[in-house]
């Protein structure tokens, strides 16, 4: 728009300015060709779900991570110890609907917080390409495993879970096995070192007889929680833990 001196007031126009003055005049920075240019190459180096990434991290206001950004497009993310501002995983969970590379996702010792967990169900109930699930060491437990629970079942593609390390609690079992009976997918669940107590035998080596299909292994037990012996296979071979060493921690 050009210079219109009527829209200023005459005593702005007469006054000189000081050097102190024109430091007070806002700037707002214009992008040159060259940031463009630099902005338009760096984006087309990037793979597809790269852009993704960049794109939601943009919208969302946060940095995107280099280690996510080595990892988007690779079927196997270990995010392991990773602490997430809130944000930065929302863009993340986000980036990662209509994702089918990623197959495996490890947030091990993350301490997800409520919210993120909460941002993580959204992304399990929506399309995705997640089928091995890694949640050990994030303190989980009570109603934000009820919730995790909830949302696995909703679409049912998980195989291999992994929950070693949390606040898993006698209490908690009955959600536990109504999920893994629930599902059609589940082959492989990890539960060690959680806080299941030696009586809790029973009730695993039920969940075991009733999954559909038979869970393959689950890593649970310590030596001094008695689980039913191994099934008979009809070759005259058993498999150990439907079968295997399941203990408790």
């Amino acid at each position: 728009m050009p210079f219109n001196p009527c829209t200023f007031p005459l005593w702005f126009i007469l006054t000189p300015l000081s050097p102190l003055d024109l430091l007070a005049v806002p700037f707002f920075a214009i992008p040159d060709d060259e940031e463009t240019e630099s902005e338009a190459r760096r984006l087309a180096e990037m793979s597809p779900e790269q852009k993704v990434y960049y794109r939601s991290c943009d919208h969302y206001k946060v940095k995107a991570l280099r280690l996510i950004m080595k990892q988007i497009d690779s079927m196997d993310m270990v995010l392991a110890h990773t602490r997430f501002a809130d944000m930065e995983l929302k863009a993340f969970t986000t980036s990662l609907v209509m994702n089918f590379s990623v197959k495996r996702l490890d947030l091990t010792d993350t301490m997800l917080s409520e919210r993120q967990m909460t941002y993580l169900n959204d992304f399990l109930e929506d399309d995705n390409g997640i089928t091995d699930l890694i949640l050990a060491d994030n303190r989980l437990e009570g109603r934000t495993l009820a919730r995790l629970f909830d949302s696995m079942r909703f679409r049912d593609v998980i195989v291999y879970l992994n929950l070693s390390g949390n606040h898993i609690r006698d209490k908690d079992l009955p959600m536990l096995t109504a999920y893994v009976e629930s599902s059609s997918q589940l082959n492989h669940l990890h539960i060690a070192r959680n806080k299941i107590s030696s009586k809790a035998g029973d009730v695993l080596g039920k969940m075991m007889e009733d999954s559909e299909p038979a869970l393959r292994s689950v890593g649970a037990l310590l030596a001094r929680v008695q689980v039913p012996p191994p099934m008979p296979w009809p070759d005259g071979g058993s498999e150990s833990l439907r079968s295997s060493s399941c203990g408790l921690n």
